[in-house]
């Protein structure tokens, strides 16, 4: 977690660096958190595929179904295949 902490201190215009702080919230079970990080990356890049499909799991984790087909949605709209 550290490791995109300090990365996103050293550049906040970076959604790589906030996906990567979602996943590792994700990992831990921290999904308000997951999501809050999936949502700055797509409001830094509003394209960000992945971001969008992770973001949609996480609100899957917290029970918000709706936001969660929301963002499957955007995410296929823009290209993401699921397996």
């Amino acid at each position: 977690m550290s490791v995109y902490t300090e990365a996103i201190r050293s550049d906040r215009g970076n959604s790589h660096d906030y996906f990567g702080r979602g996943a590792a919230y994700f990992d831990l079970k921290q999904y308000n958190k997951a999501v809050d990080a999936y949502s700055e990356a797509i409001r830094l890049d509003s394209k960000y595929v992945d971001a969008y499909e992770s973001r949609g799991k996480a609100y899957e984790a917290i029970g918000e179904v709706e936001k969660a087909k929301a963002d499957f949605k955007t995410a296929k709209q823009l290209g993401f295949r699921r397996n």
